[in-house]
């Protein structure tokens, strides 16, 4: 895979093309497998315990260091990096989950991400999770904090 932009450019858009699908439909499945154990069981019993913005934030931040357990040649900034942009998807799913009261639904959007972040490493293997990580971050926390200030809104207002 370091040799990737080696490959013909029809080669590199078959690739992308067999990601984006095979890679999705699987990413889905497995995704499935990890939102009922992380959002279905774990983020409903923090829920019940600590509230809500408690609860998120801790399943987030778990899942994340769970996730970069998996991940065994980055540098330490990239795991910096790659735990911050864990978490803020965390909320992002963790939202998910509790507006549409749906693991299906934060399954497909958990394997929308692992596509897209398998497809920017990828085409992009010298670095692997910084490649657009300036921007990825950015938006991404800009995302989890319009999530919990509409969380936590909710919260008042059912208050």
């Amino acid at each position: 895979m370091s040799n990737v932009h080696q490959l013909p450019r029809e080669e590199l858009v078959n690739l992308a093309i067999i990601q984006l699908t095979l890679g999705l439909f699987f990413n889905i499945v497995f995704a499935f497998c990890e939102e009922t154990g992380w959002r279905g069981y774990l983020l409903t019993r923090l829920n019940e315990k600590f509230g809500l913005i408690k609860s998120v934030l801790i399943s987030s931040f778990l899942w994340g260091l769970w996730v970069l357990a998996f991940n065994f040649n980055l540098t330490s900034l990239d795991y910096i990096h790659f735990i911050i942009e864990l978490v803020f998807i965390g909320i992002f799913l963790s939202w998910l989950r509790l507006r549409t009261k749906s693991i299906i639904i934060s399954s497909v959007a958990l394997g929308a991400v692992v596509t897209y972040l398998s497809l920017r490493n990828f085409l992009f293997p010298t670095r692997p999770i910084s490649g657009f990580i300036e921007g990825t971050l950015a938006s991404e926390a800009i995302i989890a904090i319009v999530i919990l200030a509409l969380l936590i809104k909710n919260r008042t207002i059912k208050s």
